[in-house]
């Protein structure tokens, strides 16, 4: 189950151990969310190489893996509309192994990426060991839905807005 890592991926997940990032909650919080234990993560996965431009995965493929990024940055799109853009740092892949339903994005490399992958058989040993990691991809997944959220409101008051004007012909 070990994996045997180059000396520039051991610097990769090094990296992304020691990753600054805002705090999720306030300061006197003991919860310390951004203090996962990657040397333990990358356990249970291994690391892969993308090129520039390589699709990672299609939307409606089936999902196998999740990614943590270490290297380079990726495009989300879901029916060719680019939605986000990950880093260094970032997750992404984990919804197909949650609820078992095909990708929902297309994710490209828009630079030269390294991802420390982890399959679906480990992700659940991965959760025992890492709680962590399930606290973040709850709070990843709960931002992903506030902001759908926000976009359906926004399209609602589009919409009626529209509407109300239509109707004043």
């Amino acid at each position: 189950m070990f994996t045997k890592y180059t000396p520039e991926e051991v610097r990769l997940l090094k990296e992304v151990a020691t990753k600054k990032s805002k705090p999720i909650r306030e300061p006197d919080s003991h919860l310390e969310v951004d203090k996962i234990n990657v040397k333990n993560l990358a356990k249970w996965g291994f690391v892969r190489r993308y090129n520039v431009n390589e699709i990672l995965f299609r939307e409606n493929d089936p999902g196998e893996e999740m990614f943590l990024i270490l290297q380079g940055q990726c495009s989300v799109s879901i029916q060719g509309n680019e939605i986000a853009t990950l880093g260094v740092g970032d997750f992404f892949g984990e919804m197909a192994l949650l609820d078992g339903l095909p990708r929902s994005a297309t994710v490209q490399a828009i630079e030269n990426m390294a991802v420390l992958v982890i399959d679906a058989k480990n992700f659940e040993q991965v959760i025992r060991l890492e709680p962590l990691i399930a606290i973040r991809i709850m709070q990843t997944l709960s931002k992903r839905i506030r902001t759908l959220n926000q976009s359906l409101i926004t399209e609602r008051m589009c919409h009626n807005t529209v509407e109300t004007d239509l109707n004043k012909l």
